[in-house]
């Protein structure tokens, strides 16, 4: 990815994040291809489908791949996605790597306030409250059950602590 794909990406990014940032804390399904401007850039780099086929403009394979695995909803796909744009600092595609040192940034960035480390069943009400509202904990509601399970990419850079 060349600096201005970079930088429009971001904005994309910032942009759908901020549609969705009242759910945050749901897990939903993700549809990259539902927003306007992400599938004119990918096209306009040559790349059409759906899912991983336009990710496949700005990410390798595999990165594609746990990208949409680490998402289980719109809000934390599009912080991914501009985490990595705004970190990434080649002109080629973004890789494994680079997914997961945004992950961590994220991660980073969340233990200033919590500690994301701290297994479930140890946490105190409030506790729970404030990781769902901070997305660190995801809902996960289907039509006649609710359950709470962790947010992958907090999950995922969880395990370098343990």
């Amino acid at each position: 990815m060349n600096r201005m794909i970079e930088i429009t990406l971001f904005g994309i990014a910032g942009d759908e994040q901020a549609k969705t940032s009242r759910r945050k804390d749901h897990c939903e399904p993700v549809f990259p291809e539902e927003s306007a401007q992400f599938l004119s850039l990918a096209w306009k780099l040559g790349h059409e489908g759906k899912g991983k086929q336009l990710l496949r403009a700005f990410f390798t394979e595999q990165a594609a791949v746990l990208v949409l695995s680490m998402s289980k909803n719109n809000y934390w796909f599009w912080e991914l996605i501009k985490t990595v744009a705004i970190n990434h600092g080649s002109s080629s595609q973004a890789t494994v790597g680079d997914v997961r040192s945004a992950m961590e940034s994220i991660v980073s960035a969340a233990e200033l306030q919590l500690d994301v480390s701290k297994p479930v069943d140890e946490l105190s009400a409030l506790e729970a409250c404030q990781r769902i509202a901070s997305g660190v904990l995801l809902l996960n509601a289907q039509e006649d059950k609710a359950e709470l399970v962790f947010n992958p990419i907090f999950q995922f850079c969880k395990k370098r602590i343990v």
